[in-house]
């Protein structure tokens, strides 16, 4: 049977490289005879090859300067000086990683490290010895692994939003660019965040342009550029930041061009990388192929987002030009066709296989404003990267056709499909803001991220329908301030509130709502009341969860999603403790006061906790609202209170 699975497997390829136009020895290549680290001599010379120019593979020469044990994660890399005609001008070049080298025709390793700054071409070597640990791992059947991780970023996720919302109790004022800050920290995946940082962004702009950074005396993964293409020059330049943070080192190059017979072959040496985004804008990370092995290749030298199993479509690509730069020279690529798909994504290397498919789904958004433009899009679904990279497709539809700046309300409505569920889910939410792409990060991103990571069932996403409505000037009202209309309240009152609202520009209107007090909140506590505006009232109901509360399964996370908050809405939010706690998770209102302090001075940690109630409501009105403010309202007993007048 498994002879049998190779030899189906081995078909499909030889299909795929027929139809593809690679060429059948591309595609049934040999590796060549490997050159262990143990045999290598300070002085040896050998070859290296690379596309840095169109299709072509150019070879350089190569001199072994020695090995340099314990400098990467893998343990050794070999420390090499490269020289050509293009190379000597321009020193180690980004894109150039898995670039294979050999010594004395046997292959030794792929380019992957280089210095920051540096003029001449040294380069760092990772030994295919390594490389080939990660194709093992290929081979071996597959472990589970994907579970973890995702449980791993839910955990975060739980924690930082916990964290938020006690920072929203205890605060008086608490500003939603911060908000947007703190729930962005936590949808961005940890391993994005922390991918290929060049540790010196954060200094003021002006240092860095001085200074060369510490990585000028430290070898490093070279980076891998990620050729964003079909999007004119200002609005790369806008959104490039948020790539950076995301940590992908962005170049603009041209559109990716319809693959052509003829074209670039599967070989050592040629472009690859992994297709993110195609279709009216193209996004793809782009290195440099090692070794063919059959239907198996390799390539990098080293991570690209250091996820482990990974799923993404691999092509082939061709290089536009190399762009000389003090900082760190680059290549321009773009992808040509996709050949495959890379299934891991190790410190040592990224392994694919040709012949495979890799998910992708249609994103379409639709942006209504002085003008209507619709931009159709294919976007890479494996888990990791899917919410990010539908959020920067639909972010930047929006930006490129009505810009940034100008005081915008914008209506926006998502619908997100799903394999194997007939509806999709559909969102919908208003915004005032200077920048129309704001919809997408509460209508795609965080709707995506929290059903990427859910823990009941595995997603793949069909499709994303975004339909964006701008119009000019901010309907917009700020919440300035809550009066209380009782400061000491008993339980079962009706708690009034006078809510201060001041349009942008405008006149102050006070609004009345009523609050009920519940019939058991316990005497002599203080109870937090919130008044705030729909982006507090989503850090509060993540607070729980990430999925925005704590589902049961599946379903109530859709219901959950879909009671997104409106922004056109007004919340109150008051905590009232009860008479009682909770022991083990199970609500105990009816306990003794003997019973009660006994439990409640117990030893063991995290077993006993008060009791609460939330009490939320909500108040539509004709402007977006933002702010938030808090008020607090003691509990008193009927009898210590005596008969209110109201």
């Amino acid at each position: 049977m498994r002879l049998l699975r190779i030899a189906v497997g081995l078909v499909a390829t030889l299909g795929l490289a027929a139809r593809a136009g690679i060429g059948p020895a591309a595609a049934q290549e040999q590796p060549a005879q490997i050159m262990k680290v143990s045999d290598l001599r300070p002085g040896m010379r050998g070859h290296g090859l690379s596309a840095l120019e169109g299709t072509a593979v150019h070879r350089f020469d190569v001199e072994v300067l020695g090995v340099l044990r314990g400098w990467s994660p893998q343990g050794q890399v070999v420390l090499i000086r490269m020289s050509s005609p293009l190379l000597d001008q321009t020193g180690t070049v980004a894109g150039m990683s898995g670039s294979p080298v050999y010594v004395e025709g046997r292959l030794l390793g792929a380019v992957a490290y280089g210095f920051w700054w540096c003029k001449i071409p040294l380069a760092g070597v990772t030994p295919i010895e390594e490389m080939l640990v990660a194709r093992d791992i290929d081979l071996a059947p597959a472990a589970p692994g994907a579970g973890s991780r995702k449980a791993q970023h839910r955990d975060a996720l739980r924690a930082k939003s916990a964290a938020l919302w006690e920072d929203l109790r205890r605060g008086h004022r608490v500003s939603r660019d911060a908000i947007r800050q703190a729930l962005s920290e936590m949808t961005v995946p940890p391993a994005m965040r922390e991918s290929h940082r060049w540790g010196w962004e954060d200094m003021p702009e002006a240092v860095r342009a001085l200074l060369p950074g510490p990585q000028a005396a430290t070898m490093v993964p070279l980076p891998v550029p990620l050729a964003v293409g079909g999007i004119a020059p200002d609005h790369y330049r806008a959104m490039a930041p948020l790539l950076q943070t995301a940590g992908f080192f962005p170049v603009q190059a041209a559109a990716a061009a319809p693959g052509q017979p003829g074209g670039p072959r599967v070989e050592p040496g040629a472009s690859v990388g992994a297709v993110l985004i195609a279709g009216d804008m193209d996004v793809s990370a782009m290195g440099t192929l090692t070794m063919v092995e059959g239907e198996r290749v390799l390539a990098f030298g080293h991570p690209l987002l250091g996820s482990g199993d990974t799923d993404l479509p691999l092509a082939v690509g061709t290089a536009q030009a190399v762009v000389p730069s003090m900082l760190h020279s680059f290549r321009l690529s773009s992808a040509d066709r996709i050949v495959g798909r890379l299934t891991q994504d190790r410190d040592s290397a990224l392994v694919g296989r040709l012949g495979e498919e890799s998910p992708m789904f249609p994103c379409t958004v639709n942006v209504k404003g002085a003008q209507q433009r619709t931009f159709r899009y294919r976007i890479a679904g494996y888990w990791r990267v899917a919410p990010f990279l539908t959020f920067y497709a639909t972010a930047l539809s929006a930006v490129r056709w009505e810009g940034e700046g100008e005081r915008v309300t914008v209506r926006a409505t998502s619908r997100i499909s799903m394999k194997d569920r007939a509806e999709p889910l559909v969102l919908e939410n208003s915004y005032a803001t200077f920048s129309p792409m704001v919809p997408a990060f509460e209508l795609v991103w965080m709707p995506l991220e929290a059903l990427a990571l859910n823990p009941f069932r595995e997603v793949q996403f069909s499709g994303v329908d975004v339909d964006i409505q701008v119009d000019r000037g901010l309907r917009v009202a700020a919440i300035e301030a809550v009066r209380v209309g009782e400061r000491e309240v008993r339980p079962g009152q009706t708690l009034r509130l006078w809510v201060t609202l001041k349009e942008f520009q405008g006149e102050q209107h006070v609004m009345k709502v009523e609050l009920e007090v519940p019939r058991d909140a316990q005497p002599g506590t203080t109870a937090d009341i919130v008044v705030c505006d729909a982006a507090g009232a989503l850090a509060a109901e993540m607070s729980a969860d990430p999925g925005f509360f704590q589902p049961r399964d599946f379903d109530a996370l859709l219901a959950a999603i879909r009671h997104m908050p409106r922004s056109t809405h007004l919340y109150v939010h008051g905590t009232f403790l009860k008479r009682g706690l909770r022991y083990r998770g199970e609500a105990m209102p009816r306990l003794p006061s003997s019973v009660t302090n006994i439990l409640s001075f117990g030893t063991e940690s995290g077993v006993v906790s008060p009791l609460a109630e939330d009490v939320k409501l909500s108040v539509q009105t004709p402007w977006v609202v933002q702010g938030i403010v808090l008020a607090s309202v003691l509990v008193r007993d009927t009898r210590e209170l005596g008969k209110l007048a109201y």
